[in-house]
């Protein structure tokens, strides 16, 4: 698995920041499920924007009730499926790694690495399991906190190639949902300095498959705000139409951030412009790795954005 790696790129992303002026998911081969921050005529045009945007009951097993008003799912007219099993499990069967094993699995891009991790809790008969993607993050961060609650862990083994996450991304999330019984509406990108940069770029692009990010740090800036204000246009016309939460975190003592408050700038921007739903939390005494041993910001993290789903 990749060596943990700095990025001084992280300024870079950060100036524009937040200027004050079954199976089951099959995306399209053409437009795929998660494109990069820009298209391929170079502007930041999200998909959101240039697509109709997805009926949330699209994926979601045909015997699903939809909410009837009688149970404690709020009675809004949108699709609340029973969290019972998974709120869009993919149902699939075969993977051939065990729990507590990791998937080496082989990609045509980047460092033709993904290493998926299948928690010791693992059981496809009881519930689907949520999945987060590790933008630059490693997995030993998070093993304890998958073991404990059933996430499948999916680092995709790059540092600052967006071409190459977005290939590994549709490559694997493919395989992934017919080989193991996955919740599709439970989707979750977690990135690190250049990682989480990225994560935030991007995911604003891709709503309609992200249940939510944690970054720690990083930022979006200018790049993430086109798709997210899109998005939460949308959003007014349609509220059924998902926003994918935010979580932010930065170390007090990282000099890139100047003691956070950009991300933190950040974060309040999107909740108080947009409407989306994000916290920002100041780690004391941290630099800008921020340790999970000393300071447990993802178990923080995933405490916060567990309960985010496609469906609110």
């Amino acid at each position: 698995m990749q060596t943990r790696i700095p990025a001084i790129i992280l300024i870079l992303l950060l100036a524009p920041a937040c200027d004050a002026d079954g199976p089951g998911t099959q995306w399209d081969a053409l437009d795929t499920g998660f494109d990069p921050a820009l298209d391929a005529a170079g502007d930041p045009v999200s998909d959101a924007a240039e697509d109709a945007p997805a009926d949330p009951a699209v994926d979601v097993p045909a015997d699903t009730p939809a909410d009837t008003g009688t149970d404690p799912m709020p009675d809004d007219g949108c699709l609340h499926p029973d969290p019972a099993g998974g709120y869009d499990p993919s149902g699939g069967s075969g993977g051939s790694t065990g729990p507590g094993g990791t998937w080496d699995y082989s990609a045509s891009s980047g460092s033709r690495h993904v290493f998926v991790y299948i928690p010791t809790s693992y059981a496809p008969d009881v519930t689907a399991s949520p999945v987060i993607f590790l933008f630059n993050e490693e997995i030993g961060d998070w093993r304890a906190i998958a073991d404990g609650d059933g996430i499948i862990l999916v680092d995709l083994d790059e540092y600052n190639d967006v071409e190459a996450y977005v290939d590994k991304l549709n490559a694997v999330a493919t395989d992934l949902e017919a080989g193991y019984n996955v919740d599709r509406a439970r989707y979750y990108w977690a990135g690190w300095s250049a990682g989480g940069n990225i994560v935030v770029m991007l995911g604003a692009g891709n709503q309609d498959f992200l249940a939510g990010t944690m970054v720690f740090p990083g930022t979006g800036g200018d790049y993430a705000r086109t798709d997210l204000e899109a998005r939460s246009t949308a959003h007014a016309s349609d509220p059924c139409l998902h926003m994918m939460a935010m979580f932010y975190a930065c170390g007090s003592a990282d000099p890139n951030y100047d003691y956070g408050v950009p991300v933190q700038y950040e974060a309040n921007a999107w909740r108080d412009w947009f409407g989306y739903e994000t916290t920002f939390v100041l780690v004391e005494g941290s630099n800008h790795y921020i340790s999970e041993t000393t300071h447990h910001i993802r178990q923080q993290a995933w405490d916060w954005i567990e309960d985010h789903n496609l469906y609110n």
